[in-house]
């Protein structure tokens, strides 16, 4: 446990804009790193206008938790006065970075309190009773226990029929209408075994059928001479217009893919 882990709070939604984050902060993994894509959301939260005059009425909001349930914090970033009224003055930005910077930390010092990784569980407890906004899981991926338990699942499982499964046991949360953005799939802390075979990341399973981002073509890649990445390799590959073949290809390699469009 780690010695500057947050007291646990009430998260209390406020009506204004609001930005979920879920961490799983397992000792396994590194300390969680707030990418340039969440720290841009945050500071476009911090400036909505989707808030009142007065403090008592709506906020924006960054709602901080554990997955496990552990750690649980509120943090307004709308910029206010002293008297709650709303800051439109020159102090504003001095008032904006305080609020991004006490999120940025609550987010660095979240950590897991029980052994093991739930990741769906912690997800689905993360969002419930909150108005559809930003979503951002902070998580290796690698859960161990619940429903996607990859001990249990495998590394070479068939990513499509274990999404099946799990949403025919109503397993997957209910993200309808959220944004949501993934951080930190696959990092783990010190020296881990490769996992052999690997068809694809099976912590990608998951963020496949939660998040909905187009991909880019692997035959575009090639015609701009790009290298294949990762993505390419593992992620699924969505539909463009050059490329009909790769649509709802999940486990295609890049140069598997690279020849099926070529030969339509």
């Amino acid at each position: 446990m780690s010695a500057c882990a947050l007291p646990m709070r009430a998260v209390l939604p406020t009506g204004g804009d609001q930005v979920v984050v879920v961490i799983s902060g397992t000792a396994n993994e590194p300390r969680p790193a707030v990418t340039d894509a969440v720290r841009a959301v945050l500071r476009d939260t911090a400036n909505s206008g989707n808030v009142s005059q007065q403090g008592s009425g709506k906020s924006s909001v960054v709602l901080v938790s554990a997955a496990d349930g552990g750690d649980q914090r509120s943090i307004v970033l709308t910029p206010r006065r002293a008297d709650g009224s709303l800051e439109h003055g020159l102090s504003r930005p001095a008032l904006i970075d305080r609020n991004f910077t006490s999120a940025v930390d609550a987010i660095g010092a979240t950590v897991a309190h029980k052994s093991g990784l739930d990741l769906l569980a912690g997800i689905a407890d993360a969002v419930r009773g909150v108005p559809a906004g930003t979503f951002v899981v902070q998580s290796s991926g690698l859960s161990t226990s619940g429903a996607f338990d990859l001990r249990q699942v495998g590394w070479a499982a068939d990513p499509a029929t274990i999404a099946g499964r799990l949403a025919a046991a109503g397993q997957v949360p209910r993200l309808d209408g959220w944004r949501v953005l993934f951080a930190g799939l696959g990092s783990v802390a010190g020296t881990q075994p490769p996992p052999s075979p690997a068809p694809r990341p099976a912590g990608r399973v998951l963020a496949g059928d939660l998040s909905s981002g187009p991909r880019r073509c692997p035959r575009e890649r090639a015609e701009r001479s790009l290298p294949p990445t990762d993505d390419d390799q593992f992620a699924e590959i969505r539909c463009c217009s050059k490329c009909p073949r790769c649509c709802g290809s999940l486990t295609r390699k890049f140069e598997q893919c690279a020849r099926g469009c070529s030969a339509r």
